[in-house]
């Protein structure tokens, strides 16, 4: 699946933002995220983390392993969290999961620090976004950020 990728649909925004899976650096977040596309979900603009658009989703089916893991993301870095049945936050109504929450980040700026209600929170680096597609994935956010909760879709792109 090494040159396969993922696409972030928007459709309130006619966006579609590809993403590079890091499938060297990532090798079981990224089967575990595979394995669970497509993805249709509200997604929230951070309000803790500074430039970040984040989906919960339903429990996977396997939870991988910290890998390529760190709190210190960089724009365009995508991000696989598993935070555990304890860990509460405001956002529960959406993720009601005995196996806690399943979280996908999209860091979209210099000054993002993924952050939860006590503190940085390490994720998993699986994507990445770059080029053109990191001004689209900012003006969506900003955007997200000015006008509330939209829908999205992530989805399998196949590499050549």
């Amino acid at each position: 699946m090494t040159g396969d990728g993922m696409l972030l649909d928007v459709p309130a925004y006619a966006a579609a933002i590809p993403i590079e899976l890091l499938w060297e650096d990532a090798p079981e977040t990224c089967a575990a995220i595979w394995a669970e596309l497509p993805i249709e979900k509200p997604a929230f603009h951070g309000r803790r983390s500074g430039k970040e658009l984040f989906v919960l989703a339903d429990a996977f089916a396997t939870v991988p392993e910290r890998e390529n893991s760190t709190d210190r993301v960089r724009a365009g870095d995508v991000l696989f969290l598993h935070l555990p049945p304890a860990w509460k936050d405001k956002h529960e109504a959406y993720t009601a999961s005995p196996a806690g929450l399943f979280d996908i980040a999209f860091i979209y700026g210099s000054d993002a620090l993924v952050r939860g209600p006590d503190g940085p929170v390490d994720g998993n680096v699986f994507g990445r976004v770059v080029g053109p597609a990191l001004r689209d994935l900012a003006m969506v956010c900003e955007r997200m950020w000015r006008e509330g909760v939209e829908d999205i879709r992530l989805a399998r792109t196949r590499g050549e």
